[in-house]
Order: C-alpha cells, then sequence, then structure tokens
C-alpha cells in the first residue's frame, strides 16, 4: 500500500497533512543538521530525495486526481493548489540540483516552507473534511502512519489494535 492509498476511515485530510508534513521535516532536518555540522550529506540527501520521489510527490499527483472541482468555493482555487504543488515540485528539483551544501538546507527548508503554507491554504480551502478527530485508542487513528512508515514496531502499538493493524 503506497501514500496515495485510500484514506483509513476515521482520519481526515488534516490527519494526512499532518504526517507528510512532519515526515518532510524530519527529512529537511537530518539534510540541513548533515549540512551545518559539515558532516557528509550524501546519506541524509538521498534519503530526502528518495521520500519526495516516492511519497511527497505521488501524494501530490494523488492528490490532484482525487480533489473533486465540486469541493472547492470556486475554480480558481483549483488552479491555485496546482500552482503550489509546482512549486513544491520545484522545490524537490532544487534539493536534486543543490550545488553547494549551503543551497541544499536552504532549498530543503524552502520546501518545509512551501509544503506547510501549501497546507494551511488547502485546508482553509476546502469545504468537506470537517470530521471529529480520530480517536488514539482506535485502529483508524494508527493506520495512516502505519502506511507511511518505513518500519514498524509492532509491539508499540495499542495492545487493543495491534491485531487489526496487523491484518490490515
Amino acid at each position: 500500500m503506497t501514500v496515495a492509498a485510500a484514506r483509513p476511515a476515521g482520519l481526515t485530510l488534516a490527519d494526512e497533512h499532518d504526517v507528510l508534513l512532519w515526515q518532510t521535516c524530519s527529512y529537511a532536518d537530518d539534510l540541513i543538521e548533515a549540512v551545518e555540522s559539515g558532516q557528509p550529506a550524501a546519506d541524509a540527501h538521498d534519503a530526502m530525495l528518495e521520500f519526495a520521489h516516492y511519497r511527497l510527490l505521488p501524494y501530490l499527483s494523488h492528490e490532484e486526481r482525487e480533489l473533486p472541482a465540486n469541493e472547492l468555493r470556486d475554480d480558481h482555487l483549483a488552479q491555485l493548489l496546482l500552482d503550489d504543488h509546482a512549486r513544491i515540485r520545484h522545490g524537490v528539483h532544487s534539493i536534486e540540483a543543490g550545488r553547494t551544501r549551503q543551497l541544499l538546507a536552504l532549498a530543503a527548508d524552502e520546501l518545509v516552507e512551501r509544503l506547510a503554507r501549501h497546507i494551511r491554504r488547502e485546508q482553509a480551502w476546502l469545504i468537506r473534511d470537517v470530521a471529529a478527530p480520530a480517536d488514539p485508542a482506535t485502529s483508524a487513528s494508527w493506520a495512516l502512519p502505519l502506511v507511511l512508515a518505513d518500519e514498524i514496531d509492532v509491539d508499540a502499538l495499542p495492545a487493543e489494535v495491534r491485531e487489526d493493524l496487523v491484518v490490515q
């Protein structure tokens, strides 16, 4: 199952965005830390690009396909969201093309800022997605983070929903 999979029951678009932004921040922080500390940045750079190409960019493409125009207040908003996506894609390309360590750090920081701005804008403009916050003790509240995780520590899952999550 990929990040572009259907949203698990009980999770809102805001939940998905929170996880996506958290992950982007994590990879960007690792890259920025490597650059600023003088450590080799190749591993952090590669991990950031792998995340971007296999999770972030497919998520944006999926979002573009799945977002019906009638859920936006007007057609102009749809174009603005697509423009945001183009800027986020450009941010990924800037990380790929970073010619210096400082440019890599700036590009990673800018990508996080662009994504955060886009998320705030999209959530403010969408008419639907008013579901109540998920109960942390339900399997639905754990499903998206597990879908996005590279590794899963089954012992860390709540005992009452562990079996359901493993089966999913």
